[in-house]
């Protein structure tokens, strides 16, 4: 079952036909839209700033999603997919990959794995 958890008031929202893998955390300010997959040791963790994540979002194995408090937040948008073990901490990617901006760790957008780490976004 995976671990969920409320932090300083917030509960994760998970949308309807949502696969969360035995082992997924989730905690604090995340929604999540419908139909997406959550894949094994995949760490969602909106403990200092929100999470927002579109519908039929694909996130893969030993991804970590986390914000940086009080600087940022992630907003996924829909039919996105995310590879195995990236690192998101910074700006919003938007449906499809449109309104790209610049993560700590680049996302590629729809039906692609996240692969580059080289992209380091200025503060």
């Amino acid at each position: 079952m995976p671990l969920i958890l409320p932090v300083r008031g917030f509960t994760p929202k998970i949308g309807r036909d949502c696969f969360l893998a035995e082992n997924a955390t989730v905690v604090g300010d995340v929604e999540m839209g419908d139909e997406c997959s959550i894949w094994f040791n995949t760490v969602l963790r909106g403990d200092v700033n929100s999470i927002r994540i579109g519908n039929r979002v694909n996130i893969q194995d030993g991804s970590v999603l986390h914000t940086l408090y009080q600087k940022s937040t992630i907003e996924i948008g829909n039919d996105v997919s995310i590879g195995h073990n990236a690192i998101a901490v910074k700006d919003p990617a938007g449906d499809q990959g449109k309104g790209h901006r610049r993560l700590l760790v680049r996302i590629v957008y729809l039906h692609s794995i996240a692969v580059d780490v080289a992209a380091i976004a200025p503060y």
